[in-house]
């Protein structure tokens, strides 16, 4: 899963976003002075990617998506599935209106800089300043961030990635996605309520 759906899953707290973000805009080891409840919802963050890449309905996109995408073909279905998130956000979402909720995820992380490292703090200025999470509803949107991603694993990777093409199969709007996305979904808030039950923390999404 991407951005939005690690921040829905995510305890709805400062340090709950903070953490949901930072293994995904942290590179290398998580920094050893992470505020505690951060470090958790950190931890959080990648027993869902566990979870979700072993997960048959992910397995199934990714293979669809693997002719076309390669290596990068699970990547692609992690913002795909966010997109059915964002798109079905009246089902899957929090409460509250897309855009509200987005608009208080940017308030909170730039309210909340202190918990995070350097780079992590310029990511999620531009992440709130120009509303990326919002974006996810759109084929438009979704073609922005896989242009954001493709610049950065090219120079990363120091050859020409180009992802934006898979925001063309949104407009087609293939059943497959969204029953990807139905099959996983449940089971991710089971995973969590289980572990937050574990750990003794109150599950806070809706």
């Amino acid at each position: 899963m991407n951005f939005l759906a690690h921040l829905v899953l995510a305890p709805d707290t400062p340090q709950g976003m903070v953490g949901a973000l930072a293994p995904d805009l942290i590179r290398g080891p998580l920094p050893d002075d992470l505020d505690p409840l951060v470090l958790e919802a950190a931890l959080e963050h990648r027993a869902i990617d566990q979870a979700t890449d072993t997960h048959p309905a992910f397995l199934r996109l990714q293979h669809r998506l693997r002719p076309t995408h390669q290596r990068f073909a699970g990547i692609v279905a992690d913002v795909l599935l966010d997109h059915v998130l964002a798109r079905e956000w009246q089902r899957y979402g929090d409460g509250l209106p897309l855009t509200t909720y987005t608009r208080r995820v940017g308030e909170t992380l730039l309210g909340h800089h202190h918990l995070m490292p350097e780079r992590m703090r310029w990511i999620t200025l531009r992440m709130a300043e120009q509303d990326w999470l919002a974006g996810y509803a759109s084929a438009d949107g979704i073609r922005l961030t896989l242009q954001r991603m493709s610049r950065r694993f090219s120079q990363r990777l120091r050859v020409p990635v180009d992802l934006t093409h898979a925001a063309d199969t949104i407009t087609r709007r293939p059943a497959w996605i969204e029953s990807s996305f139905e099959d996983l979904w449940p089971d991710l808030l089971c995973l969590v309520e289980r572990r937050r039950a574990i750990h003794q923390i109150t599950p806070t999404y809706s």
